[in-house]
Order: C-alpha cells, then sequence, then structure tokens
C-alpha cells in the first residue's frame, strides 16, 4: 500500500521461552500498543538466529508469536502483516534488510523500535539505510542494565559512524556479533 507506515522491530536474543521472557513482554506490549494506536498493518521483525541452543529459532519468528498474543490481550482485532528478516544478526543487516521491505512496501515513513540504549545508533543506521522518513523509538528492554552496558553502547555509537564511512568495517562488528552469541549461549 503505497504511502504507508510500517513499523520495524529490532530483535535482543532468543530466551528459551519468549512467552516467559519479562524483557520481551515489556518491550513488545509497548511495541503492540504504539502500533495498535497508529493503524500500522506492516510490521518487520528483525533478528535472526542468536542463541545456539535454540538453533532453529530466531528472533523474528519469536516476537511474532508473542506479538501475536500481546495483540489479543490488548484486543486488537486487526489483521497484520507480519514481515521476518530472520537470517540476520547485526543492527547494520536488520536495517539494511528492513530497507529493502519498505522499499518494496513503497513505504513512506517507518517506525523503527529498538533497545533504549542503542537509540542513538540505530537512528545512524537508520539515515544511512531507510528509503522513507523515520522515527527511532527507544524502549528500556534490559532489566539488568548498568552504566558499564550503558557505557558500552555509548563508545558503539562511534563504531557506527566509522562502519558508515568505511563500510567493510561491518565485518568487524558482524564477528563480534558472532563471538558475543557464543559467549552469552554458554550462560
Amino acid at each position: 500500500m503505497k504511502g504507508q507506515t510500517i513499523a520495524i522491530i529490532m530483535g535482543y536474543g532468543v530466551p528459551p521461552d519468549i512467552l516467559k521472557d519479562g524483557n520481551y513482554k515489556s518491550y513488545l506490549t509497548v511495541v503492540a500498543k504504539t502500533i495498535a494506536d497508529r493503524l500500522i498493518h506492516t510490521i518487520v521483525l528483525c533478528g535472526g538466529r542468536t542463541n545456539i541452543h535454540y538453533p532453529e529459532k530466531s528472533e523474528a519468528d519469536e516476537m511474532r508469536g508473542l506479538l501475536c498474543r500481546i495483540f489479543d490481550s490488548i484486543s486488537c482485532v486487526r489483521a497484520f502483516i507480519y514481515l521476518p528478516i530472520s537470517t540476520t544478526i547485526t543492527s547494520w543487516e536488520n536495517l539494511e534488510a528492513a530497507a529493502k521491505v519498505a522499499d518494496s512496501q513503497e513505504a513512506s515513513r517507518a517506525i523503527v523500535f529498538c533497545e533504549k540504549t542503542r537509540q542513538s545508533k540505530v537512528w545512524l543506521i537508520a539515515k544511512a539505510c531507510l528509503p522513507c522518513e523515520f522515527e527511532v523509538q527507544g524502549i528500556d528492554f534490559d532489566a539488568g542494565r548498568s552504566p558499564r552496558k550503558d557505557l558500552k553502547q555509548f563508545a558503539a555509537i562511534f563504531m557506527t559512524v566509522a562502519e558508515w564511512l568505511f563500510p567493510p568495517l561491518r565485518r568487524f562488528s558482524y564477528r563480534r556479533q558472532l563471538r558475543h552469541i557464543i559467549r552469552s549461549s554458554k550462560k
């Protein structure tokens, strides 16, 4: 539908059971209410297979299941078009793939939902990738946030700028993300 607004939702890991994950529940509840209030019909779910213990699960597919339940619980009876992007693991990959979807859907506007401490980084990447007007809504996701984690995300902004200027640097971020997936899957 030409001129439509689409929602782009960034994923943050694959928990053992997303239906019991408090972080995802609170994050996607805010997302669902915003989508329902703004009468958005097309939802792009971003995130690949990021847990080595659950290789069959992707962030995008897991979020879709939880979102369906949340929409039911808030009595949202509209039909949605879910477009999962299940092969990406970095923010650049997510938003580059989402940009292709936005272009194919002829979207005139996008709302990008992300974790609050990543909002500036996501905005920079969206500015580089998305073919339409956009806004980025940062939502608290991680109940276990710390000043150290916030500082790490602040430093990631500088890396994002470097990756924008020198795209080959993105492969280092990709490898770093793979290492992070392996480390966090061992916990």
